[in-house]
C-alpha cells in the first residue's frame, strides 16, 4: 500500500506504529550473543525518493480509521489484480 500528500502529522504517527523491536535482537541480547548484523528494530515504514511512503497492506484498515480520527480526506485506489 502507497501513500501521497500524506500530513506530517499523520506520518510521524505511521513511523512511530510502523516500527517494533526485533524479537531475534532481544533474545540475542538476552543470551549474551553478539548482534552485529541483527537490527535491533523491525521497520515496516518506507519513504520513497518521490514521497510515497510503503505500508503493509494488512494496515489499511487502521490507516483508515486513523484518518477518520484525525478528519483526514482519503482516496482508496484499488489495484489489486483479480484472477
Amino acid at each position: 500500500m502507497s501513500l501521497e500528500n500524506t500530513p506530517a502529522e499523520l506520518e510521524a504517527i505511521l513511523r512511530k506504529q510502523m516500527r517494533f523491536a526485533n524479537p531475534k535482537w532481544q533474545e540475542n541480547e538476552r543470551l549474551g550473543r553478539w548482534n552485529k548484523d541483527t537490527p535491533e528494530y523491525l521497520s515496516f515504514f518506507e519513504k520513497t525518493r518521490t514521497g510515497r511512503i510503503l505500508l503493509p497492506r494488512g494496515y489499511v484498515r487502521q490507516l483508515i480509521l486513523m484518518c477518520r480520527r484525525m478528519n483526514i480526506a482519503y482516496a482508496l485506489e484499488d489495484r489489486r489484480r483479480t484472477l
